[in-house]
């Protein structure tokens, strides 16, 4: 889990926030616009262009490329260990490894298609007449845990964290339309969320939805419809 705080203009709160809604990485950081960033921590006041002003993006891609930086460094040490580990053995008695168990598959996230529809509510017009507004989207994704970690997992009951992004077309901007979170629980291994959200701006977008268990570095996306807002 990498340390927000290192970044002007994030505080304790703010870092809190980021965790709450999944996360935990510069690289994460890096890959969100500033409006997605901002509604992500609604409720912090923090705008848009304050993030642009103290370039949180910025230095989230600046520090990423350090962490994977070190990341390569300590793999080539760990090499080099490992290399002189082996010219040792060469002289060393052998070592019985008939008890030793082979680690466990890696966990599995398997999202399903995500689901689109509009929100119809009938307000009332004039003459007691039912008018239809539309003017809110829901969303239900559903995904499945597995593989040999499944049952250990689950059983710690780690969080998991729902996001609905919309890429805008023609650009590589993204910005996050709704954000929910759960946590699991033992023994289900299925799940499925819904959450509702206002439509973004006029424009073309490519719909997406993710899960993340951080705890885990897990993450699943689907991709969703395209949407077309209108005036």
């Amino acid at each position: 889990m990498d340390d927000f705080k290192l970044i002007n203009g994030i505080g304790p709160a703010i870092e809190r926030r980021l965790h709450e809604v999944g996360l935990t990485t510069f690289a994460q950081l890096a890959a969100l616009s500033p409006d997605g960033l901002a509604t992500l921590v609604e409720g912090a006041g923090v705008s848009p262009e304050r993030i642009v002003k103290q370039d949180w993006i910025g230095r989230a891609g600046e520090l990423a490329s350090v962490s994977t930086e070190s990341a390569e460094a300590g793999v080539k040490t760990r090499e080099q260990e490992e290399e002189a580990t082996r010219e040792v053995a060469t002289v060393a008695p052998p070592v019985d490894t008939a008890s030793s168990t082979e680690a466990p598959d890696d966990l599995h996230l398997e999202l399903d298609d995500a689901s689109f529809e509009e929100v119809l509510a009938e307000e009332g017009g004039e003459g007691g007449a039912s008018e239809v507004d539309t003017s809110r989207i829901r969303a239900e994704i559903g995904f499945r845990i597995s593989g040999a970690r499944a049952a250990e997992v689950i059983s710690r009951q780690p969080n998991y964290y729902v996001h609905i992004l919309a890429e805008v077309a023609a650009s590589d901007e993204m910005a996050v339309l709704a954000a929910a979170h759960g946590r699991l629980r033992p023994g289900v291994l299925t799940y499925r969320t819904a959450v509702e959200f206002t439509p973004p701006d006029v424009g073309r977008y490519q719909l997406l939805g993710t899960v993340v268990i951080s705890d885990y570095n897990a993450v699943g996306v689907t991709v969703g419809p395209k949407l077309k807002v209108i005036p």
